[in-house]
């Protein structure tokens, strides 16, 4: 049996971000890029889908995002690369298409949640709780909560820093439980 490009590098792609989610050396890290560099490999590997199946392509756009989240992903911030995970979020956005419209918002989200996590490695919490805002508004419009578990995460990050009493946390702690929800926020 033959799998598809598309989903050996979206496997790879996946367990490239899990493991560096999990990275505690610099030898996991090292691990992390060469399923990384697979995933790589594949992009182009089959012809465009369509419908849904979308979410399965292994494209450039969604390499260079997924690649970027992986190298700021890593527990201890010593091991992350927000330079360069930045410098790939920039590049995916330039190739991206808005003609695809669900694809484009899909990635626009990751891409958004991937440069709140470079942010926050560099500490610059007003501009990640930006992102995380602009994140979940989205998320609202688009009626998914698929990126609901990073940005809780993401959020939990930046209440119990020093910038957690600022009134743009509160507001986005707020628009989270309106995400996650919204059947207690409804008029009745």
């Amino acid at each position: 049996m033959h799998t598809s490009p598309d989903i050996k590098g979206r496997a790879h792609d996946i367990a490239s971000l899990t493991n560096m989610r999990l990275a505690t050396t610099a030898s996991d890290v090292k691990a992390e890029l060469i399923l990384s560099d697979i995933a790589q490999s594949c992009i182009g590997g089959a012809k465009e889908t369509s419908g849904d199946l979308y979410m399965i392509n292994m494209t450039l756009e969604r390499f260079l995002i997924s690649r970027a989240r992986s190298l700021v992903s890593a527990p201890d911030k010593k091991l992350r690369s927000p330079e360069l995970a930045e410098k790939l979020i920039y590049e995916a956005d330039q190739i991206g298409d808005p003609g695809i419209k669900n694809h484009f918002s899909y990635h626009r989200l990751d891409s958004y949640v991937a440069l709140a996590q470079v942010w926050l490695t560099k500490k610059a919490y007003p501009v990640a709780t930006e992102a995380l805002l602009d994140v979940v508004k989205m998320s609202q419009k688009m009626h998914t909560s698929i990126h609901l578990p990073f940005i809780t995460e993401l959020y939990e990050e930046i209440r119990l820093s020093n910038y957690g009493k600022d009134i743009a946390v509160a507001e986005l702690g707020l628009r989270l439980l309106l995400l996650q929800y919204p059947q207690l926020f409804q008029q009745r």
